[in-house]
């Protein structure tokens, strides 16, 4: 026993036995596993070999958010020598682990897993366990073993959420966000970040019935690309969630060790808007974007763009429907040259309450000059094609511009930096 760290437990598959015994002696945990407490939430997790590592119980205030126990907490995509692939997860058969475990607050779980073939070595594993603040967050490190199979991509999970409260919705990331109401709510899987934010759960807006929420939440301060999904089977009452991602250099022989960004699973009792405030004082806290502060107390903003009261859309629908004349500058000058004179914006300095967000003010792919008529390429033209290329800019763009501005209207045109 190591009084600073806790518990050292070192198992394999031959010495299950042994590890289970020490677990009960040791540890006031349970029989096939340890738990994790913090405030009201509890967390039961197994040792036994086949569900290592897997969520026995996840409640909160005694409420359970499981229907059944939660599969394998993650998963990892490698590529053999052959150059073949194969799925490794923490059921799958390990050469030996080697886990760390502090009562009630934290443990260090490891797999060492085969390769894609026979004989060949695969990974090592290491899952980070540590509750908080009423949160378990999830940290998984993969790292290489000489002469074993590269890293493609990783995956972190939970399954068996139960969907069976009163009036329970489930949170989809797109947009502004998108809630599916349950018996009905469906699986889906979206792509960040054309995805707009990194959390995807369940809610019930009945507190005090039924399962708690939870949420699911990559903390990832980078922003880097992903996919989430909810895997929800008609009629089960359940989902699971999960995100999955490509590594860097992904199937690089000679790779470096690989750190996901944390996860992070809370049950509550609240709805949607409870669960985006975790998301929130996370990101203001530790996203790379947030770091120059609001916006409000910025040095490196311009007077103006605090003071527009009014942003006019050119012509976007939702759902990227246009009309292809829409952006047309003489459209355009027209359409905002009569808002204008009704809203009396100021002219020059940083008075204008009025801006523009200009959409389709470039070609695109169509033939200069043809007014988005003649689609000189095989590939669709128009919104969100051909980046990164912006120019040149539709014919007469400049002169509807300038007299635009001229107005006191401050323009933006529209730009994708995410895809």
């Amino acid at each position: 026993i190591n009084a600073e760290y806790g518990v050292v437990l070192r198992w394999s598959m031959k010495n299950h036995s042994l590890l289970s015994m020490l677990l009960m002696v040791l540890l006031p945990l349970l029989a096939n596993g340890f738990t994790l407490e913090n405030g009201g939430l509890r967390i039961d997790i197994s040792t036994e070999p086949s569900t290592f590592g897997s969520l026995l119980a996840f409640q909160q205030d005694g409420r359970e958010a499981l229907s059944s126990p939660s599969r394998s907490l993650w998963a990892a995509t490698l590529v053999g020598d052959k150059g073949d692939t194969c799925v490794v997860d923490g059921t799958t058969t390990s050469i030996s682990t080697n886990s760390s475990l502090t009562p009630n607050s934290s443990a260090s779980l490891h797999w060492r897993t085969a390769g894609c073939s026979a004989g060949e070595l695969g990974v090592d594993v290491n899952l980070d366990m540590t509750i908080a603040n009423q949160a378990l967050t999830l940290e998984l490190v993969i790292s290489p073993l000489a002469g074993g199979a590269t890293l493609w991509a990783y995956n972190v999970s939970v399954s068996g959420v139960r969907l069976d409260g009163g009036s329970m919705s489930v949170l989809q990331n797109t947009g502004f966000g998108i809630t599916h109401l349950c018996p009905s709510c469906k699986s889906f899987s979206t792509e960040y970040p054309q995805a707009t934010f990194q959390f995807i759960g369940a809610y019930s807006d009945e507190a005090i019935v039924g399962a708690p929420g939870m949420y699911f939440g990559c903390h990832d301060p980078t922003a880097a690309s992903k996919r989430f999904g909810a895997n929800i089977l008609p009629g089960s009452n359940r989902s699971s969630f999960s995100v999955t991602a490509v590594v860097p250099d992904a199937g690089r022989v000679g790779w470096q060790m690989f750190r996901a960004p944390p996860v992070v699973l809370a049950a509550h009792h609240t709805g949607w808007w409870d669960m985006a405030q975790i998301y929130r004082n996370w990101a203001l806290r530790e996203a790379k974007w947030t770091q120059k502060g609001p916006l409000s107390q910025r040095a490196d903003v311009p007077g103006w763009l605090l003071n527009v009261t009014t942003w006019i859309n050119s012509h976007w629908q939702g759902n990227d429907v246009f009309n292809t004349t829409g952006g047309d500058p003489a459209v355009v000058l027209n359409r905002v040259s009569s808002i204008a004179k009704r809203f009396s914006p100021g002219i020059g300095g940083d008075s204008a309450p009025l801006a523009l967000h200009w959409y389709e003010w470039d070609t695109l792919g169509y033939k200069q000059g043809s007014n988005y008529t003649e689609c000189e390429t095989e590939i669709t033209c128009g919104f969100d094609t051909h980046y990164p290329e912006y120019f040149p800019v539709r014919q007469g763009f400049q002169d509807a511009l300038s007299k635009i501005q001229a107005l006191g209207v401050r323009v933006a045109p529209y730009i994708n930096g995410r895809i």
